[in-house]
C-alpha cells in the first residue's frame, strides 16, 4: 500500500501544477496535501 502511494506522490504533483493559481485554490490543496499526509502516516 505505501508503494502504491509513493506512486502516487508525483501524480499529484503534476495535477498541482496543471491547476489554476490562486490563493483560494492553493488553500484546498495545502487542506489535500494535509489529509495525504495522514493517510500516509496511517500506512506507516
Amino acid at each position: 500500500m505505501f508503494l502504491y502511494w509513493l506512486g502516487l506522490l508525483p501524480q499529484m504533483q503534476a495535477f498541482e501544477h496543471r491547476l489554476p493559481r490562486g490563493r483560494k485554490r492553493s488553500g484546498q490543496l495545502q487542506e489535500i496535501r494535509r489529509n495525504l499526509r495522514k493517510l500516509l502516516l496511517k500506512f506507516l
